[in-house]
């Protein structure tokens, strides 16, 4: 009986594990900066999370993790290879590197033994940065199925959080609300430093709220006591999205717009929505209402002026004015020059002032390319790049699957790979113009969606659902 209890308890661990972890890097992960002080205590803790998984927990199941893992640890050797050192005559032909060859033979300096990258310090850091994903999807292999909605509410409340918080900034106490001292003060930055990133993780949040109400009680429930709980969770997730649509517009983030649409409908796609005391043509307007609701508060708005984002959307320099646009033509150029290696992970900061024309000098600062997809050519290129392929590919390969009908039994596992999808969308679409996954919070929370993505049982299934044998192809029926 001791024994037993002992490894029921063993098998909380992994989720305590997370919950701490997560809760954390919600604290102090919402900046991408590689000197914000947070990262003093967020990656020993990353650290200790995993090695308290290896030795707690009691089992892992690494095979549905297999991709994701796969993936991560090459990203990992791509970043470590840009910090082994090479002889001076290698690394003077590397592309990109003449000129710093130039400048020690003009100070008489000899060449030493040096790596790829242009700032191995920020290298070591960028390859630090991938303890946040690595701690979910370790913690996430141990995970029992059971226990995973619990990850679905810390979600939510997250979600609530970051909303509320958000709103606080936006009065007197702003300056006392702000988590880090780099931030735009009176704007809804959240859990942020960045109001794009606090977007991208609201527009997020549609979905993840969607699949919360999912997994409660449902609402055709014979039991009283189920069905005021599933009314009440749905009320309650319904007002806090309302909450997150006006937050996501007063951030003023015009990306923004386009992810919460996508995060909205895609909330509609998870699941079909049958409410019991709406049939046929009230169900018909109910579904309507879902869109309209969100377009009329839109247009509200837009009357009394709070519509930040649509007023910016709009405005007469949204090409001449806008630094992502002007400076394209820059990044570019900069990537061709360090091909095929890169300039390193981290580096891109300090190559784009050495790069920077006169005729964009300005007061403020271009820390990173806002196309993280351009920037990750730039730092990794062609290594980086095939990776992002192999990623691509693999998301579309399980894509597929995630419109057919679930098996029975596996209906759960189809809302989990659907919401991750959706979510993993939001945040490439983000890295369009902006990188936020480059903050740690949003990378453990692509992390998560990775492993939703996964371990979805009814995908494996449909995956390897034509088998030969004998000469013939049979499908291969489940037994639950």
């Amino acid at each position: 009986m001791n024994k037993i209890c002992k490894n029921k308890r063993l098998d909380s661990v992994p989720l305590y594990v997370l919950l701490i972890f997560l809760t954390l890097t919600a604290l102090g992960g919402g900046s991408s900066r590689a000197d914000v002080p947070s990262l003093l205590f967020l990656r020993p803790v990353a650290i200790l999370c995993l090695t308290g998984l290896a030795i707690f927990a009691p089992r892992f199941d690494f095979k549905p993790m297999r991709a994701p893992l796969w993936l991560l640890a090459a990203f990992a050797l791509v970043i470590a290879l840009q910090l082994v050192p090479l002889p001076p005559r290698m690394w003077q032909d590397l592309p990109g590197h003449m000129r710093f060859t130039q400048a020690a033979n003009l100070a008489g300096m000899a060449q030493p033994w040096r790596p790829i990258s242009l700032q191995p310090d920020l290298t070591m850091s960028s390859l630090l940065a991938l303890l946040s994903p690595l701690v979910v999807l370790v913690g996430f292999a141990a995970l029992p199925k059971v226990e995973r909605p619990f990850l679905v509410t810390f979600l939510a409340a997250m979600l609530v959080v970051t909303t509320l918080w958000g709103i606080l900034q936006m009065t007197s106490m702003g300056p006392g609300a702000q988590l880090y001292r780099l931030s735009n003060i009176g704007q809804p930055l959240g859990l942020f430093a960045n109001r794009n990133h606090q977007a991208a993780l609201l527009a997020a949040g549609f979905p993840i709220l969607r699949l919360w109400v999912l997994l409660g009680p449902r609402i055709d429930t014979a039991d009283a006591k189920k069905r005021t709980l599933a009314y009440t969770r749905l009320l309650g997730a319904g007002a806090v999205a309302m909450i997150m649509l006006f937050t996501l517009v007063l951030t003023g983030s015009r990306m923004g717009l386009l992810l919460g649409v996508i995060g909205m409908v895609g909330a509609l796609i998870i699941a079909p929505i049958r409410l019991p005391f709406a049939t046929g043509r009230r169900q018909t307007l109910f579904r309507l209402a879902l869109v309209i609701v969100p377009i009329v508060l839109l247009a509200i708005m837009i009357v009394f002026g709070r519509a930040l984002a649509l007023d910016r959307l709009f405005s007469s320099d949204l090409v001449s004015g806008e630094q992502r646009v002007a400076f394209a033509p820059i990044t570019f150029a900069i990537a061709r020059a360090f091909l095929p290696l890169g300039s390193g992970f981290g580096t891109f900061d300090a190559v784009f002032r050495i790069n920077e024309p006169d005729s964009a000098l300005k007061p403020s600062y271009f820390n990173h390319a806002h196309n993280d997809l351009v920037e990750l050519i730039i730092v990794g290129g062609i290594p980086a790049a095939i990776l992002l392929v192999g990623l691509a590919l693999w998301l579309l390969r399980r894509l597929p699957p995630l419109f057919r009908r679930p098996e029975r039994g596996a209906q759960t596992d189809r809302w989990f790979a659907r919401t991750g999808m959706i979510v993993i969308t939001i945040l490439f679409v983000a890295s369009i113009t902006d990188y936020p996954l480059r903050t740690p919070l949003l990378a453990a929370v692509f992390g998560l969606m990775m492993c939703w993505l996964a371990s979805d049982r009814s995908t494996q299934d449909a995956l390897q659902a034509n088998v030969l044998e004998d000469g013939k192809l049979y499908h291969r029926e489940r037994v639950d």
